[in-house]
């Protein structure tokens, strides 16, 4: 630890391509993710792991890449810290307790405008704005909506001594 803290380290900082907002935002991808998400999990054959990815030198195009299982660990275990560091997303900037007030305070430093709070929004409305599927819709004639009317709490037991006392009193 020693030899490290006296080294002398230099950051390349440059601005950000799409203005200074965009920085934020990049911070904000960058610190919330794991190191591979399941969905871009291809497959896992003849020991190859097979997945997708974004190659950003040639414009964000989606590719698929192809390791041998070790090769594919060894990347992902990069991604795990060392004992005693601590996820920025956890920390700092970043942490869940005061996250808000201070992205407010850096938005302000970059002369940005405060922003007002969004309207909370319904899970159904938050699935329609993402997909653009309404989960209201009646599944059968497509033009009715569903609603809930009344929930019906589950039986007490379990379903077989349900069916044998509903079967019971049929005698």
């Amino acid at each position: 630890m020693a030899r490290v803290r006296n080294k002398k380290w230099v950051v390349n900082s440059k601005p950000g391509f799409a203005g200074r907002a965009s920085v934020l935002e990049y911070l904000g991808r960058y610190t919330h993710k794991i190191a591979i998400s399941n969905y871009r999990l291809a497959s896992l054959k003849d020991g190859r792991v097979t997945f997708t990815y974004c190659d950003r030198k040639a414009g964000d195009v989606k590719k698929v890449m192809s390791l041998i299982v070790e090769k594919f660990i060894q990347r992902f275990s990069w991604h795990i810290l060392p004992k005693g560091f601590i996820k920025i997303r956890h920390f700092g900037l970043f942490s869940t307790r005061t996250k808000q007030t201070k992205i407010a305070l850096v938005r302000a430093s970059f002369g940005e405008k405060q922003q007002s709070k969004p309207a909370k929004l319904t899970i159904a409305e938050v699935i329609f704005q993402t997909t653009g599927r309404h989960i209201h819709l009646c599944p059968c004639c497509k033009e009715g909506f569903m609603v809930v009317v009344k929930k019906i709490p589950p039986a007490r037991g379990s379903p077989n001594a349900l069916l044998k006392t509903v079967n019971a009193s049929w005698l």
